[in-house]
């Protein structure tokens, strides 16, 4: 049974409220629940997350996968960091979060790096057109025969 730390919508139509509930993973969301562990109330200003931390603990030590909201609240309330104090390796959660921010940073340097050598490019054809240009302007000037630099005057 694969069990999970997720969001039960409460509350009336346009105001909700979650609680957070232990459940397994195949009942709906306002289904059947195992335990109430908190709270979430995001439309108060500031949004207030409440949970009993000891049950929550006890939970993710016997193997309960919050789901990604969950996890977002429990690392702001300082239990997923307690969570992973006592855990001897990395869980698979931070460590898909970790390649997840190592794979967009690659990306970043790759967009960066193609918008560079596009630059680099537009300057070179930009340089080859005005070189293209002033030895056309060149070749154009020594064509036409040279005239006096000066006008004629008139005299009478």
């Amino acid at each position: 049974m694969a069990v999970k730390i997720r969001l039960m919508r409460v509350g009336k139509k346009k105001q909700p409220t979650y609680r957070v509930v232990v459940a397994d993973s195949r009942s709906p969301r306002d289904g059947r629940y195992i335990e109430i562990l908190g709270q979430y109330e995001p439309r108060q200003e500031p949004s207030i997350f409440t949970i009993d931390n000891d049950r929550t603990l006890g939970w993710l030590r016997k193997g309960a996968l919050p789901t990604e909201q969950v996890h977002k609240l429990l690392i702001g309330n300082g239990v997923w960091a307690e969570y992973e104090s006592g855990l001897k390796g990395e869980s698979k959660i931070t460590k898909t979060a970790r390649a997840k921010a190592k794979g967009a940073q690659a990306a970043q340097a790759a967009r960066a790096e193609a918008a560079k050598a596009e630059a680099a490019a537009k300057a070179a054809e930009e340089a080859a057109a005005k070189a293209a240009a002033d030895a056309e302007g060149a070749a154009d000037s020594e064509d036409v025969p040279a005239e006096d630099a000066a006008p004629a005057e008139e005299s009478e």
